[in-house]
């Protein structure tokens, strides 16, 4: 406190003191008329005045405060290196009009009388025409130099304009996609209608607990457990290991993930239960790099402001960051830019994934390249087939489709603009011979206003070449503070495995085979009494004895399910490479074993029983101790899948709709609980629709609570249609 109180008082003494001091011994700086010819004249024969001085002083006053508050560390070292350039160019503007004056008096003399024109006629070369004429030589030449600084910082001005940001106004295929983004949110995030009221599927014993609680304190936290380090900032998100996204692009990654889970969602085929654990193959988790980023940036967190922006400009796909700046595609320099140092291929792998994942929300940036580049990017020679991806032999082939591209869009309108085109980026390795390198730089340099740029893969003579460190940051780079995009070779393959699901949905997985045999239902040990109750199938509740039990760490709540989830357990490894992704192994590792304890504690506090094991490097519930509505879920499911009577069947089918009050965790928004919130839904979809095709009077009934359990599924949706329009025709 005290030392920012002395930084407080020293930064304003500094701001306030030296100004009130000039101005009370050498008067207001700020000069009340332009200095005359006698003036000029008078400061050339004596120039250390004390008007001088107090302009020095004020100088030195200026460069202190913009050290003290701009610190411009790397600025600073490039004015120095632009000091005698800076420097010569200040004497001219200067110093050339105070010597012209001095050598030719001032400039705009009155209008010449009659007498002097006929004096001038009479002998035109004379010393003081001489003089005169150099003045105006001098002061052409002046002239043209203030007019060429003035071009200069206009076209600055415009470059740094360039890089604000701009509104974006959504197409209205955009703004369709945009839509049916938002429904999928909503439906993947918010609890569906409790259908279970809503039909007769008669009255079944089960020994189901009563609600102990509506909430505990435990359900109240932020949905995912709290970093360990700061994963995710403002800056954009760091990935475990090496690599970083911005935010537009790890948006991009999480509204992928949830457009995929909802088209897996949407394609589900009921099918009588089997009784054997789930193996769907569209139930497997999305790739670890997606998970990491899903939980250091978890779509729940951002504002409305801050949501994914799935209707970007032209050229808009974002593939770094200034400062707080996106750089998009279409801001590259004009001849194409080179990228060299340690990050050069992590950053060309960004480049590849952002385009992809771009074209999966926002609609598509071509992107063209060669096998031989993708094989040094992604260690394979192709990548799956899309309409925006071009993915030629060789560089030759590449550039004849440059010279075709440049050709038909100059054809297409003279007056089109960069705005007007779709965005066509070049990614290649720097030709070395002469001959392409100066054909390339030619089709970069017509093609720039047709949206034609080029990223390439080492230094890059003809035009802009940028160093990148192994963090994505490119020092000395325009603007400052530049940082792209960087991905492992790992998380490159991950991001195209996700944009490759999300553009094309794979088909239905195929129902199972009733010949396989159904497995035995595993007999469990009735819990005991004493024991917790442990409710997942809606909002998660604890309870023991009756009585609600708090668990004080969100990620506490999230291994006490995840266990649940995972009767036999789970190792060190697999929890926490499941509830913190994305942090490094040792960090999380600890962190899991404060969580252990915190939890321990919970339970032992409410019960004095043990809740929690740990066998053969393993944790696991104790099922003796613990109930746990799901495995009742689980247990009913084997039961109708290995029942010999159709009422014994019948019996645990509405014990399984009984039990499913809600799905997984209701309320909860952990990225890792999709396949399992899935998984639960399944099995009570499987369990309507196979009432319905045994009982058919009840179908439409029983299948119109199927649908209002899950909107999505357009099997559900059709299976009701059909079984009301049969009602109908009866």
């Amino acid at each position: 406190m005290a030392r920012n109180a002395f930084g407080i008082g020293w930064r304003t003494l500094l701001v306030a003191g030296p100004p009130a001091a000039l101005i009370g011994w050498a008067g207001w700086p700020l000069p009340t008329s332009r200095p005359d010819q006698a003036q000029l004249q008078q400061w050339l024969q004596q120039p250390l005045t004390a008007g001088t001085t107090a302009v020095a002083v004020w100088a030195v006053w200026a460069g202190l405060v913009y050290l003290v508050f701009l610190h411009p560390r790397r600025r600073w070292r490039h004015a120095m290196q632009a000091l005698p350039s800076v420097a010569g160019a200040m004497a001219l503007l200067v110093g050339l009009p105070v010597g012209l004056v001095w050598w030719a008096g001032w400039p705009l003399p009155p209008w010449p009388t009659q007498t002097q024109l006929q004096a001038w006629l009479a002998e035109p070369l004379t010393w003081p025409t001489i003089v005169t004429t150099s003045a105006i030589i001098g002061w052409l030449f002046w002239l043209m130099l203030v007019y060429a600084l003035l071009v200069e910082v206009v076209t600055r001005i415009r470059r740094v304009a360039a890089w604000l940001p701009r509104m974006p106004i959504p197409t209205p295929m955009q703004g369709l996609v945009g839509g049916m983004f938002g429904a999928a949110a909503l439906t993947m995030n918010t609890p569906t209608l409790n259908a279970g009221p809503a039909v007769d599927v008669g009255v079944v014993a089960t020994v189901d607990q009563p609600l102990s609680t509506t909430a505990t304190p435990a359900m109240l936290p932020p949905a995912g457990p709290q970093p360990i380090d700061a994963a995710h900032s403002a800056a954009g998100v760091e990935l475990p290991g090496r690599g970083w996204l911005p935010e537009p692009v790890a948006d991009a990654v999480t509204g992928a993930a949830t457009l995929i889970w909802w088209r897996r969602r949407h394609r589900y085929q009921p099918h009588p239960p089997t009784g054997r654990a789930r193996q769907d193959a569209d139930l497997t988790p999305l790739p670890a790099t997606v998970a990491a980023v899903q939980a250091a940036h978890p779509p729940t967190t951002l504002s409305p402001q801050k949501q994914p922006d799935l209707a970007q400009p032209v050229g808009g796909v974002v593939i770094g960051q200034a400062g707080l700046m996106p750089v998009q595609v279409g801001q590259l320099p004009a001849g194409g830019v080179g990228l060299v140092g340690p990050g050069g291929l992590d950053a060309a792998r960004g480049v590849v994934a952002a385009c992809l994942l771009a074209g999966v929300l926002a609609g598509p940036v071509r992107l063209l390249t060669t096998s031989p580049d993708l094989q040094t990017l992604l260690g394979r020679p192709t990548i799956h087939s899309r309409p925006d991806i071009q993915v030629t032999d060789n560089l030759t082939a590449a550039l004849s489709i440059l010279d075709r591209t440049v050709l038909d869009r100059s054809a297409g309108s003279a007056a089109a603009s960069i705005a007007d085109h779709e965005p066509l980026l070049l990614l290649t390795a720097a030709p070395t011979d002469s001959q392409t390198r100066s054909r390339l730089a030619v089709m970069l340099t017509l093609g720039h206003r047709f949206g034609i740029t080029a990223m390439l893969l080492g230094g890059w003579s003809t035009g802009t070449t940028w160093p990148v460190d192994a963090n994505g940051v490119v020092p000395d780079a325009a603007p400052a503070g530049l940082r792209l995009t960087v991905l492992t070779p790992a998380a490159a393959a991950d991001l195209l495995e996700l944009a490759q699901h999300a553009s094309t949905p794979s088909p239905p997985p195929p129902a199972a085979d009733p010949s396989q045999p159904a497995a035995a239902s595993e007999q469990r040990p009735a819990a005991d009494p004493a024991g917790v109750s442990l409710r997942l199938l809606g909002p998660v509740a604890v309870s023991a004895g009756g009585r609600p039990v708090t668990i004080s760490r969100s990620a506490g709540l999230q291994t006490l399910v995840l266990l649940a989830i995972h009767p036999a357990g789970l190792t060190t490894a697999q929890l926490t490479q499941t509830l913190w992704p994305h942090q490094r192994p040792h960090l999380a590792s600890k962190h899991l074993h404060t969580t252990i304890y915190d939890l321990r504690r919970s339970l032992s506090d409410a019960t004095d029983l043990p809740v929690l094991g740990r066998t053969a490097g393993r944790y696991h519930l104790l099922p003796g101790h613990v109930d746990v509505d799901l495995w009742r879920s689980h247990d009913q499911v084997a039961h109708a899948a290995t029942a010999v009577t159709p009422s014994a069947r019948d019996t645990a089918l509405r014990a399984v709709v009984s039990l499913y009050r809600d799905e997984l965790a209701t309320g909860e928004t952990w990225p890792w609980l999709a396949p399992y919130r899935e998984a639960a839904r399944r099995d009570v979809i499987d369990a309507y629709t196979t009432l319905a095709d045994a009982h058919p009077e009840q179908a439409a009934h029983l299948l119109a609570a199927a649908a209002r359990l899950d909107p999505v599924n357009a099997a559900v949706h059709q299976r009701a249609a059909d079984a009301l329009t049969r009602n109908a025709r009866r």
